[in-house]
């Protein structure tokens, strides 16, 4: 509710209002605690299934250590219809070699400031298992997407290029 002074100051509905930021940190992502022997791992298909069938399904499961929010490997990008495309990335709760990439996909802002902004949704999951085969290390590279199957097949193709941090191995 605004004070007497202010509502005299109120022309058309709007009023400026000085606002003061401060008393909040920054939030800082954890670096991403990837082995340096998986730095140049293959990366190959996981053979052992994903433990949900749905995006929903993993979001309630709760697998995701939350206290630690790792630093997103890929930044955000914006399409040309204004939609913003970002990834998250936690460690999982149960296996400290077990990470879990999400894939965003945020509307674009309305064109009015006042309007409210719609719903971010989860398109994919992707879960990082660094394992070593035959002495080789390896990324077992498990995908829940959805999306239409053209966008999870270039989704899938760009995972398996492997993390910035963390190259894929030429076979």
């Amino acid at each position: 509710m605004l004070a007497p002074a202010q509502r005299a100051k109120a022309q058309d509905g709007w009023v400026q209002i000085p606002v003061k930021f401060g008393g909040f940190r920054n939030v800082e992502a954890y670096k991403i605690p990837w082995p340096r022997s998986h730095r140049k791992p293959l990366y190959l298909p996981d053979e052992e299934s994903l433990p949900f069938t749905s995006i929903q399904g993993f979001e309630e499961a709760d697998v995701l250590d939350t206290r630690r929010e790792l630093h997103p490997p890929y930044g955000m990008a914006r399409v040309t219809d204004g939609r913003i495309f970002r990834t998250s990335m936690y460690p999982e709760n149960a296996d400290p070699n077990t990470f879990w990439l999400s894939y965003i996909i945020q509307p674009a802002f309305p064109a009015s400031p006042t309007a409210p902004l719609g719903p971010s949704a989860v398109a994919a999951i992707a879960r990082y298992r660094l394992v070593e085969e035959d002495g080789v290390p390896a990324v077992r590279l498990g995908l829940l997407c959805e999306r239409p199957a053209d966008e999870c097949e270039r989704l899938r193709e760009f995972l398996f290029e492997g993390l910035p941090f963390a190259r894929a191995r030429k076979r």
